[in-house]
């Protein structure tokens, strides 16, 4: 009989590491938003990147010509400040929100 031993796969999600897919977490990112019915646009211009209600819309603003990595940040402190109680977060996601509502705590006080 072979005695082998068998390596077994896990499927624990990998930790988040800075730089990494940062497109992919930004588009995660949007589709939280698209839940919250938040509509979510990349325009041109001189603006800082923040969310701004239009009379009973909300619309999220990104600069264009910023890198991915602010667009996630900015996206995921304010998302920070909505209510995410009822909407299925992966892990990696659920981190940098977490990260982002305790600087938002810290920036409070």
């Amino acid at each position: 009989m072979d005695r082998r031993k068998v390596k077994t796969q896990q499927t624990k999600q990998p930790p988040v590491i800075p730089g990494s897919d940062e497109k992919y977490l930004l588009e995660e990112l949007e589709n939280i938003a698209r839940t919250l019915n938040i509509q979510v646009r990349t325009e041109k211009g001189d603006f800082t990147s923040s969310l701004c209600r239009l009379g009973k819309e909300h619309i999220m603003f990104l600069k264009k010509d910023e890198p991915v990595s602010k667009k996630v940040d900015v996206l995921a402190r304010e998302l920070a400040l909505q209510n995410l109680e009822n909407i299925n977060i992966i892990p990696a996601v659920q981190k940098i929100l977490d990260e982002a509502a305790s600087v938002e705590k810290r920036h409070a006080h």
